[in-house]
């Protein structure tokens, strides 16, 4: 998608789902934040935030993190994703949209 992205994930018994998510989060942010300040300077002005624990902010703080507890449920949100594209107007065919 061209604003946001989906997942899925599978937690291990050392780490939660939320931990996970936390930790994707944190990691990225600091690699795009790493890139842009090397190649995009004029770009990274756009990710600032007035904030005590922290100068930017890529993701959005109430991101959603769902427990995928069935097979139903897995797939209802696999076709969703695959879905999303279409519905946004992106692609014709999920199997066309390119990520």
């Amino acid at each position: 998608m061209d604003n946001h992205i989906h997942l899925i994930w599978k937690p291990t018994q050392l780490y939660s789902l939320k931990h996970t998510q936390l930790s994707f989060m944190k990691f990225t942010a600091q690699r795009i934040k790493q890139d842009l300040e090397l190649n995009h300077r004029a770009v990274l002005k756009h990710f600032l935030v007035e904030s005590k624990d922290r100068m930017y902010q890529f993701w959005k703080r109430s991101s959603l993190c769902i427990n995928l507890y069935s097979n139903d449920i897995i797939a209802q949100k696999l076709n969703y994703i695959h879905q999303n594209p279409v519905k946004a107007g992106l692609c014709n065919y999920p199997e066309n949209y390119r990520f």
